[in-house]
């Protein structure tokens, strides 16, 4: 917002009323003028809307005129209808006017306007300045004639609630309510606009419940170009968020609820989450507050009270309001569950997998009472929670018994205030759990139950028991989690918008280069007169024998085998509503073992096609089965080489599936052969094949991982084609679990959880087939890999007793394989383009589930998983990021068992980022929520400025290292980030923060700050390096990074030895190791090699003689030193290591001496 005069209703000067004794009341206003864009005159004039206590306002769009131009038509002025004569004055002059002090005047910033009320004076407008037109409000408050405020705002903010207007019903919000008018169970609301203030107020005794709320959409609040929203409030009483809260989302679902208490400003947008308290100890009820909230393009918002920062938050996906307090557990108190046995928080730390989502759940204990004879039941349940008549509601629970033996039954059902139950709440106690609101058995796993209902025009509350029941007679003992209890009213505006452009599908059908040469004539088979070798030939048709028969066929050279052409339905191979008989057109091939002879088991075919050597080619067929339950491989090969693929296929395998192959031949082997084996398939067996393409690839990458359209591309997953088994697709160190630890291949296990996909899965590293071989349980077929030797193999796991062996537990512990779909994630960069590539393949059983994939919230590709794609086929799709949606997701959606594997995951980005459309709504709500806390708030106003943030925020995304709070900045195109400490990351050392998110771009701290930001931080995997002295003194381990400088190895030291170098074995092979050279990798251990040191012994005879040099090593025997010395005259007194003969005399030399040794000989 650009003020472009005085502050919004500031004080003027007083002036003069000219020419009148008695001064009038203005009534009205009127602006006028060639600078209001709807107005071609002065002679046209727009009334300002009276806010009434002589409060005007105008909003337009203003226009900046030439001042050149002709005379009296720039500018606009404002006309007082004081009407002191009678009837309509159309002169304008003759009019009470509000013009400019003296001559035309340009509004600008800065100076003060004195406003003159006068009547046929000099015609003086008001004029913009050259740039500023625009749109605009103008505020005249004239409540005071001795001293009229003029004001005009560029970009106003706009005034979605204003006290002085009335109530918010008044002003087109929708009222929500429930009190004691609704419902006399509820507690009393009062509610009141005066003197320019709103007044709620609710009395609530307790587990009294009461909403008095508004709501309000269309407000179109956006993200994308950041807002401010504003409320002047004061609150006396409100001690939880739902007490007073100011809530909403934008256009693409993302929002905010703010809890303005009476000490204290909460943020809960999430009703499932931790309460987050932005500030406290606050006075919030001593006078009125201006609460502002900056939200910036990058979903950060500033949290502002009176003109101080108190904090910040990331906006997340909205969720409305929950009735049940703290449905996620995450706060300490749950007010709304009663029990006569044990609730508590249980904590994820604790184990068992009692916690599903956050850091807690809730945990009824029943502690051995049950509902059975109502003597000392359990009771556990909620309060009875007031309802409003007529109303639908929705219901979410998500809970599982979480007791081992000896556990006992646990029911869970809601209850209208008329209906008995089961627990005896209302006088009696009967099990009449038929008649309820909604009613669910125990749940042996984590499982969520959904429910609406509508309330009938005599429901007061609801209330949810859950009972509990002995077992067997004898176990009494229950233990169950719940998580997210949702209970509220049915929302009717969708938080999720749709893109305008909605989710793709998966491209099941292989696509060709233009201009390609099919090697295979008649491959769709509609010509009957032309073989595939393009050579004349009378084909047998199935249109010459029965609707039923498998005959006629015949012979056919290439084929090595007897086919036919089917022309026309074969009724008794397909259900009503399958798929047609013929994939394309209305002619294709079938083959059948014709087992009436009981032969079937001998009869195959063998197509074959010659192809040059050394050459890469490109084989594209579709293949079919009829309903029958018969089993039968269909393979593929290069010469006498084993399958390049193969696959089971029979019934489950009843609709048209491609395969899309790239090979290359060699000198020794380049025949092509699809064929099938007398091992391979049943006595009968039928198989129907058709659109059959075979070309020459002149790109020899075409359809392999290094496909043509990712050339020059860089991949921003690592690992992609999953060939590392060491490392995650962020890049991180990672040991992936691999099908090849077991020895069987026909397991699911073992897998591993893995943070980035959010599920246990595993590399496929080789064939995943029964043991029969060719029997029915293939998964895989011959390529499990669609490049390499690895892929990635995820299934949503439903053998419970498997998944309990593999994790090593038993009982009712909930294994955690055990039915967990993919939740896959990647961070990307707001605002961009992105493209991500991969290739896809089911098992072949008749498993169905659905796959997506995500930006985010934004669902961009679905597809319902079957064995359609049991082969191999690449899938891609483009989508554009947003500020607010930036996440690459990849997601299941499965309930029952389903595999599937992906394999060569390419994500780039663009070079031309294309934004993204949503077609979202915007909604804005504001006052107590549904519950039970009392609230007294008083408010004046809510604004909301679309114009933008008028903020920066700087984000550190810390890349699985500790969290950075986000920094606020001034959008004066001059602040700084402050370079926040470093987080940490065990195992990594921290390598800097980086404008992209493919680190290529160190971020300059010392450079301004022009817009939102997202800084990325980099990791350092830390590497070991072991030292083994071998004897020699001890060598602290240490650690490197890829981009630590040269690593110079220390030189340690051994008495008695010399050091000859660091070698990375303890064979000593090889040559020794000085240093590690910058852009190393991998652990090191290094191992120090010795050699004895030989040391002199030097004697000093001093004209003696008898003694001789010699040496010695650490490891000598002790050297006695000779005595036996002569020197005529002298007799010898010993011998000294200094030839001062200080000391006392040496004799020997000790083992383990080290060092040059010399002495000299005394003698007296």
């Amino acid at each position: 917002m650009k003020k472009i005069s005085t502050l919004l209703l500031c004080a003027m000067s007083c002036f003069a009323w000219q020419g009148f004794a008695q001064k009038p009341a203005i009534t009205s206003i009127e602006i006028a003028g060639r600078g209001v864009a709807s107005q071609t005159s002065f002679n046209d004039s727009s009334p300002l809307t009276s806010l009434g206590g002589g409060i005007f306002v105008w909003e337009g769009n203003l226009n900046y005129l030439n001042p050149n131009a002709s005379t009296g038509n720039q500018g606009f002025k404002f006309i007082v209808n004081a009407h002191l004569a009678t009837g309509v004055d159309t002169d304008w002059n003759g009019k009470w006017t509000l013009l400019a002090p003296s001559t035309d005047l340009a509004v600008q910033e800065g100076p003060t306007y004195t406003m003159v009320y006068a009547q046929n004076t000099p015609d003086n407008k008001w004029r913009l300045k050259q740039g500023e037109d625009g749109f605009y409000r103008i505020m005249i408050n004239a409540s005071d004639i001795n001293n009229i405020t003029f004001s005009l705002d560029k970009n106003p903010p706009l005034s979605v609630f204003s006290a002085a207007l009335g109530l918010p019903t008044a002003q087109g919000w929708n009222e929500l309510r429930l009190d004691n008018t609704i419902n006399d169970l509820a507690a009393p609301t009062t509610l009141a606009a005066e003197n320019g203030v709103l007044k709620i107020n609710s009395t609530n005794a307790p587990d009294q419940f009461s909403q008095l709320a508004w709501s309000k959409t269309g407000l179109n609040f956006n993200l994308s170009t950041g807002f401010v929203l504003e409320i002047k409030a004061k609150v006396i009483s409100a001690d939880k968020t739902g007490a007073f809260n100011i809530q909403g989302f934008d256009k693409s679902g993302k929002g905010f609820r703010i809890g303005i208490l009476n000490n204290a400003v909460t943020e809960l947008t999430n009703p499932f989450n931790a309460t987050k308290v932005l500030a406290s100890d606050l006075t919030n009820g001593d006078a009125f507050h201006v609460y502002r909230f900056n939200v910036t393009p990058a979903g950060i918002a500033a949290v502002y009270r009176d003109g101080s920062l108190l904090g910040t938050f990331p906006l997340v996906t909205f969720q409305y309001d929950n009735i049940i307090e703290n449905g996620g557990f995450e706060d300490a108190e749950f007010p709304d569950f009663r029990s006569n046995g044990i609730l508590r928080r249980v904590h994820k730390s604790e184990g068992g997998n009692k916690v599903l989502i956050g850091d807690y759940a809730l945990e009824m204990d029943n502690n051995g009472l049950v509902t059975n004879g109502w003597t000392n039941p359990e009771s556990a349940r909620t309060r009875e929670i007031a309802v409003k008549p007529n109303t639908q509601y929705e219901i979410y629970i998500t809970r599982r018994r979480t007791a081992n033996e000896p556990w006992c039954w646990r029911d869970m059902g809601a209850f209208y205030d008329f209906q008995k139950g089961t627990l005896g709440l209302k006088g009696e106690n009967v099990d009449e759990r038929g008649q309820n609101v909604t009613w669910g058995g125990f749940d042996r796993i984590w499982q969520t139950h959904p429910q609406d209902f509508t309330t009938p025009a005599n429901a007061k509350t609801v209330r949810f028991e859950f009972p509990t029941w002995l077992r067997d007679n004898t176990k009494n003992l229950n233990t169950t989690s719940f998580e997210n209890f949702t209970f509220r009213e049915k929302p009717t505006l969708a938080v999720i918008p749709a893109s305008s452009t909605p989710a793709i599908g998966f491209t099941l059908a292989p696509s060709f280069p233009q201009g390609y040469v099919n090697l295979i004539q008649n491959g769709d088979f509609e010509d009957i007169a032309i073989n595939n070798d393009g050579t004349p030939y009378d084909w047998a048709l199935a249109s010459s024998g029965g609707d039923t028969d498998n005959t006629p066929t015949s012979f056919n050279a290439m084929w090595n085998g007897n086919v036919r052409i089917q022309d026309k339905n074969k009724p008794d191979d397909f259900n009503s509503g399958d798929e047609f008989y013929a994939h394309s057109g209305t002619k294709c091939l079938r083959f059948s073992t014709l087992n009436s002879d009981g032969q079937g088991k001998s009869r195959n075919f063998d197509f074959t096609v010659e192809l040059q050597p050394n050459k890469t080619y490109r084989f594209s067929f579709w293949h079919r089965n009829p309903k029958w339950d018969d089993f039968g491989w269909l393979l593929v090969r290069i010469g006498e080489g084993n399958p390049i693929w193969g696959h089971r296929t029979g019934s489950r395998a009843n609709k048209w599936i491609p395969v899309d192959l790239v090979f290359k031949t060699t000198a020794d082997n380049h025949t092509l052969h699809l064929y099938t084996l007398s091992d391979a398939h049943g006595d009968w067996w039928n198989q129907y094949l058709d659109d059959m393409v075979l070309y020459e690839v002149s790109d020899s990458s075409e359809g392999t991982p290094s496909d043509p359209l990712l050339e020059g591309k860089t991949n921003l997953i690592a690992n992609g084609d999953f060939e590392d088994a060491t490392m995650n697709n962020d890049g991180s160190s990672y040991n992936w679990a691999l099908a090849s630890q077991n020895p069987s291949n026909d397991n699911d296990f073992p897998m591993a959880y893995n943070e980035m996909w959010g599920t246990w899965l595993r590399i496929q590293d080789k064939e995943k087939r029964g043991t029969d071989y060719w029997g029915d349980r293939d998964d895989t077929g011959y390529d499990w890999a669609h490049s390499g030797k690895h892929s990635v193999r995820f299934t949503y796991e439903d053998n419970w007793n498997g998944a309990q062996a593999f994790e090593g537990v038993s009982g009712d512990v909930q294994p955690g394989p055990f039915k967990l779909n993919m939740n896959f994630k990647k961070e990307l960069e707001p605002n961009k383009t992105y493209t991500f590539v991969f290739w896809i393949k089911t098992s072949c059983w008749n498993d169905k589930g659905w796959f997506h994939i995500a930006n985010g919230d934004i669902k961009v590709m679905s597809q319902q998983l079957d064995n359609h794609y049991m082969n191999w086929s690449r899938q891609s799709v483009t989508f554009s990021t947003t500020s607010d949606n930036h996440t690459l997701r990849m997601f299941t959606e499965f309930s029952g068992w389903m595999n599937f594997y992906l394999d060569d995951l390419f994500l780039y980005e663009e070079d031309t980022y294309v934004p993204v459309q949503l077609n979202g709504n915007t909604y804005l709500a504001f006052g107590k929520s549904t519950g039970t806390s009392s609230t007294d708030a008083e408010v004046e106003y809510i604004t909301i400025d679309n114009s933008g943030s008028h903020i920066y925020t700087a984000q550190f995304y810390s890349n699985g290292g500790s969290a950075v709070p986000a920094q606020v900045l001034a959008d004066n195109g001059e602040a700084l980030v402050t370079e926040p400490v470093a987080p940490a990351k065990e195992g990594y050392a921290f390598g800097g923060w980086y404008s992209n998110i493919a680190l290529t771009n160190v971020y300059d701290f010392s450079a301004p700050v022009t817009k939102d930001l997202v800084l990325y931080a980099k990791w350092n995997q830390l590497y070991k390096v072991v030292f083994n002295s071998n004897g020699g003194e001890t060598i602290a381990d240490s650690t490197y990074t890829v981009e630590s400088e040269n690593v110079v190895l220390p030189i340690p030291e051994k008495v008695g030895y010399t050091f000859l170098g660091w070698y990375d074995n303890s064979e000593f092979t090889g040559t020794p190791i000085a240093e590690i050279p910058q852009g190393s990798t991998g652990n090191k251990e290094f191992w120090a090699k010795w050699e004895i040191a030989v040391y002199d012994v030097i004697f000093n005879l001093n004209g003696g003689s008898g003694a001789t040099n010699t040496t010695y090593t650490i490891e000598s025997e002790t050297i006695t030193l000779p005595t036996n010395l002569q020197k005529t005259g002298y007799t010898f007194v010993g011998w000294f290591d200094n030839s001062e003969f200080e000391g006392i005399a040496i004799s020997e030399i000790s083992q383990g001496s080290s060092g040059k040794k010399e002495f000299w000989a005394k003698w007296e």
